[in-house]
């Protein structure tokens, strides 16, 4: 007859223990006025679309360098973000091109990718660390190819919306909502829900690290362009040291509606799967 109230007793004190030791951290990101923070990017990403009488299969891959040099403003801080270096190999429809921002061979890409290396963003922080404005210059024609304004604002300030700004304890969620550009096809992002779990501290290459696991939801586009999503999500190691995360992985794997107007081979759904893979690390503080 006692054995359930026991029970109850243990169960109460395993839970009080366990809320006792779970770890607390503060996801918030810190810069220091006068650094650069690089961080390097490898891209992999596959898209299909069947339309003009023919179905077009792309792959890229890219390993892309990046910069964010801090310095401070009236506001709190200023961070300046530049593309560093840029290499690109693609498949599209048979055809094989390749890009390397150091050593560039005067083909295709190069007349397509070289004005987004001189693309760059100036995000502006409060002092609370907030994000108070995003101002991106992006060359001429960029917004053709997918990489806009709308692009280049969204990868300065992708991983700040992520952020709570506050302390969590080991085990709690917070939500958040991003944006995904969809290359011009919409004329505003598309809004993705995240909720993001605090899962365990970890050691990896010597530092202790939050790994926090990261699950979102699309929403609709626009009335004219549907999204749909078959998983959205990945992982991220942030370092409560140096306020940064040391590592960040997402998969997208999207089906994008075509919008009217667009000619599409007969018979084809009119929608175009997109999968692309991110894996994103700090390198260096200098």
């Amino acid at each position: 007859m006692m054995k359930r109230p026991f029970l109850c007793v243990s169960l109460l004190a395993f839970a009080t223990s366990a809320s006792i030791f779970a770890e607390e951290v503060k996801f918030m990101l810190k810069f220091e006025p006068g650094k650069s923070y690089i961080t390097e990017s490898q891209i992999e990403q596959a898209s299909s679309m069947q339309m003009a009488g023919q179905n077009i299969d792309s792959k890229v891959s890219m390993k892309m360098v990046t910069s964010q040099v801090v310095s401070k403003s009236e506001e709190g801080l200023d961070i300046v973000q530049e593309i560093d270096s840029l290499k690109m190999d693609m498949l599209a429809a048979g055809m094989e091109l390749k890009f390397d921002s150091e050593n560039p061979g005067g083909g295709m890409l190069d007349a397509m990718i070289s004005p987004m290396m001189k693309s760059k963003s100036t995000l502006t922080l409060d002092g609370d660390g907030k994000v108070v404005e995003v101002v991106a210059e992006v060359a001429p024609g960029m917004e053709n190819m997918g990489m806009g304004e709308a692009e280049v604002t969204q990868s300065a300030r992708e991983v700040f919306d992520l952020m709570p700004n506050k302390v969590i304890s080991e085990g709690d969620s917070w939500k958040s909502t991003s944006n995904f550009p969809t290359g011009g096809m919409t004329e505003a992002p598309v809004p993705i829900n995240y909720v993001l779990t605090f899962d365990s501290m970890v050691e990896k290459d010597g530092h202790k690290m939050a790994k926090v696991i990261i699950k979102g939801t699309i929403d609709d586009g626009d009335e004219n362009l549907q999204v749909t999503s078959r998983e959205l999500g990945g992982e991220m190691l942030f370092d409560p040291a140096i306020g940064q995360p040391r590592e960040v992985m997402m998969n997208f794997d999207v089906e994008i509606g075509l919008p009217e107007g667009i000619e599409v081979a007969e018979g084809a759904a009119g929608k175009m799967p997109l999968v692309m893979k991110t894996v994103s690390k700090l390198k260096e503080i200098k």
